[in-house]
């Protein structure tokens, strides 16, 4: 079954997630930042301080970037992210820079978090009410 995430998840998201998304459009971005973001991304990892992976645990985590919109789906939820029910889908705008990625700007509910990109894999930094996580994904398209 699935739901959509309210606001108050969405902090818990970021714990219990990831998701990225820019609200910036190929002409806004000379750097190519958002180019390096576009696609669909796996995570493999989803750690905050002090709990255990939640991959690992068995959830799943894909998240789908464009030029300026995010798509995250949940599935086998280990973290509370989807307020009670096993799978969930949340999706929203998104602005980066070339070191941090901001979910919802202009928004109560906005999250940043630092990014990098190697290869393939992006890896995400941040706090979430105060606890630190770390996210990692694969690019799969």
């Amino acid at each position: 079954m699935n739901r959509s995430i309210t606001g108050r998840t969405r902090a818990a998201l970021a714990i219990g997630l990831l998701a990225a998304t820019l609200s910036a459009c190929g002409d806004d971005d000379p750097t190519g930042v958002v180019g390096d973001l576009v696609g669909t991304w796996q995570v493999t990892r989803f750690q905050a301080v002090g709990l255990p992976d939640f991959i690992s645990a068995g959830m799943t985590l894909t998240l789908a970037l464009t030029e300026n919109e995010y798509t995250l789906t949940v599935t086998n939820d280990q973290a509370g992210i989807c307020e009670g029910l096993s799978d969930c889908a949340d999706s929203g705008t998104y602005s980066a820079t070339s070191t941090q990625i901001t979910l919802d700007p202009g928004t109560v509910d906005a999250i940043t978090f630092s990014y990098s990109i190697s290869g393939s894999t992006m890896t995400w930094t941040g706090s979430i009410e105060g606890i630190p996580v770390t996210i990692e994904a694969t690019r799969i398209s």
